[in-house]
């Protein structure tokens, strides 16, 4: 406030190459004015991919926080052979929509390593009536799943009774509602498990399909909390 940059510019590349020197960088934002003390949004001007962003700042001054909000770009990545988990949120998966998150965000399901508390996982807020929550994502890749893991940690009296999960190997409707709409039809692979308070469950998948998996809906059932959701699989070579 009274320090920050005039203006700022943002410039993207994709390169292997760590030396940075010999570089041809792409403008994806143009020189965009600043304010004291805000949160400015901008589009950018590219849909290419980038591993590298260099952002200018003119002539001097403070920035508090970047944020580039976008998606993973798997497609020149060389994928393990084995099982790994297809829903983290480094391999490209994302929450296409949830129920309710009045304690804990549901990205937080996707998230590497093991929650540090309640608020890092996914919480529901008590229902007074019928009903559940769910979840359902995005996978970056479409694979062929071998076993579920969820992860309950810190939840030890406000857990789920137990879940559900759904699966669609279809490539999604136009809008997230009506993904959601057609959610409810999709196939039930694994149904009415037990949970257990601040425990580690693995499930394995008993029907194994033909097709590979592109969203999965995680239902709990009335509400409660979960820390991390796990899907173990392979992605099929084309």
């Amino acid at each position: 406030n009274g320090n920050q940059p005039e203006f700022a510019t943002i410039e993207g590349c994709y390169s292997l190459n760590k030396s940075l020197k010999k570089i041809s960088w792409t403008k994806i934002l143009k020189k965009k004015k600043l304010y004291p003390n805000k949160k400015h949004f901008f589009k950018s001007t590219s849909i290419k991919t980038f591993n590298f962003i260099r952002l200018n700042i003119f002539p001097d001054g403070g920035i508090a926080r970047l944020r580039l909000m976008g998606n993973i770009d798997l497609s020149k990545e060389k994928l393990p052979n084995n099982n790994f988990d297809l829903a983290s949120i480094l391999n490209g998966s994302k929450i296409i929509a949830c129920s309710d998150e009045h304690f804990g965000k549901a990205e937080n399901l996707l998230a590497p390593g093991k929650s540090k508390n309640m608020g890092n996982g996914w919480e529901t807020k008590r229902r007074r009536g019928s009903g559940y929550d769910w979840v359902i994502l995005k996978l970056g890749r479409k694979g062929l799943v071998s076993y579920f893991e969820i992860n309950t940690h810190h939840f030890k009296g406000n857990y789920p009774s137990h879940f559900s999960i759904q699966t669609s190997s279809s490539q999604g409707a136009s809008s997230i509602k009506k993904i959601i709409f057609e959610s409810i039809k999709w196939k039930t692979i694994i149904k009415e498990v037990k949970l257990k308070p601040d425990a580690t469950l693995i499930v394995k998948n008993k029907f194994i399909l033909a097709q590979n998996i592109h969203f999965i809906r995680l239902n709990i059932f009335p509400d409660g909390g979960i820390s991390r959701f796990r899907v173990y699989g392979k992605v099929q070579s084309a």
